[in-house]
């Protein structure tokens, strides 16, 4: 095996593993906003949104290990490379949809924004929903904050004097920081998607001009 062969394949697995540990930050990420009592309500009633993290993070992790047995060339290489190249499609796709999600919320002050009209209608219709009663009074809770512009006030804070503060400040907040730890995780996604893509691409350009 060739120097440059040789470099090259560790430069793949040392990516891929990479590749893995991310894709299991994303996963390990979807299960904890899974589980957490204060999730804003616009992600708990978007739930294809909790099904796209534990899909990514699945992928990553398959492309990862695929990826290791790739490094050693081959027709799974070839197939390799085209695989990647859609992913790294795929995750600046996401990364530009994220990075605007993420500006539209600081937006919300102007009120111009079509995305906090869109977060405030989704956020409506799923605390009137009677089935939503009680995680909507726990949201409250645990934000100690009452009802969303002045309505379905149910939280503990409610009944107190003086009535806790309304909760669509607090649930704005919640989201961008979400969208903002999204957005840095899928970003560093990206660019390592695309380090080995151009590593893989290399690899089989190599592989190549060596038959």
């Amino acid at each position: 095996m060739s120097k440059d062969k040789a470099s090259g394949k560790a430069c793949m697995n040392f990516m891929n593993v990479l590749l893995i540990v991310l894709g299991l930050v994303v996963a390990g990420l979807t299960i904890y906003l899974n589980k957490v009592d204060n999730i804003p309500p616009i992600l708990s009633s978007l739930n294809f949104l909790m099904g796209a993290g534990y899909l990514i993070g699945g992928l990553l992790i398959v492309f990862g290990i695929v990826g290791i047995c790739a490094s050693y060339g081959g027709c799974l290489l070839y197939l390799y490379c085209i695989l990647i190249t859609i992913l790294s499609i795929v995750c600046i796709v996401a990364t530009i949809a994220l990075i605007v999600l993420t500006v539209g919320m600081k937006l919300k002050e102007s009120g111009n924004s079509s995305i906090v009209d869109q977060v405030d209608n989704i956020t409506l219709s799923f605390i009137s929903k009677e089935e939503n009663g009680e995680s909507w009074k726990n949201i409250q809770n645990v934000l100690k904050c009452c009802g969303y512009t002045g309505l379905e006030e149910t939280g503990d804070s409610c009944s107190a004097d003086p009535k806790g503060p309304d909760c669509r400040a607090f649930i704005f907040d919640q989201l961008e920081t979400y969208c903002l730890v999204a957005t840095v995780v899928i970003l560093v996604v990206t660019v390592f998607v695309l380090i080995i893509n151009c590593a893989s691409c290399a690899r089989w350009k190599s592989d190549c001009q060596n038959q």
